[in-house]
């Protein structure tokens, strides 16, 4: 199980093909502060567990499969530079409290919306994507 690897860091699984859910054992990892899971075929909504990655910095879901609405767990993740969730099927609203870590800074890069005709999520704080 991918929760095992507890002090691990860095995980970079994009463009692995894979399949599935993420496993709410992510969670256990407490130490990881990049996990890119892009490109691949994952599916189903996003686990809350992610919020309880506390010093999760970079988090690229993108280009996969994802469906369901973004956890308001996700606002707890107060180290966050970077979330990419691009290219799913996600609606719904981003988290006020998402938000208020992603207006403080303009360091900080949010995206959820990449194009017109996807399932859009409302989101006041996101960054644009320029085609």
């Amino acid at each position: 199980s991918i929760g095992w690897f507890s002090e691990l860091s860095n995980l970079r699984l994009s463009s692995n093909k894979l399949m599935g859910s993420i496993p709410w054992t992510v969670k256990r990892m407490t130490s990881l502060q990049i996990l890119h899971m892009a490109d691949n075929q994952l599916s189903g909504p996003l686990p809350n567990e992610l919020g309880d990655l506390k010093v999760l910095r970079e988090l690229d879901l993108s280009f996969n499969n994802l469906t369901g609405t973004i956890p308001e767990s996700f606002g707890e993740l107060k180290n966050m530079e970077t979330l990419n969730l691009l290219r799913n099927r996600l609606e719904g609203v981003v988290p006020e409290s998402l938000c208020e870590i992603f207006d403080d800074s303009q360091d900080r890069k949010l995206f959820v919306n990449d194009e017109p005709t996807s399932i859009q999520v409302t989101c006041a704080c996101c960054d644009e994507v320029v085609p």
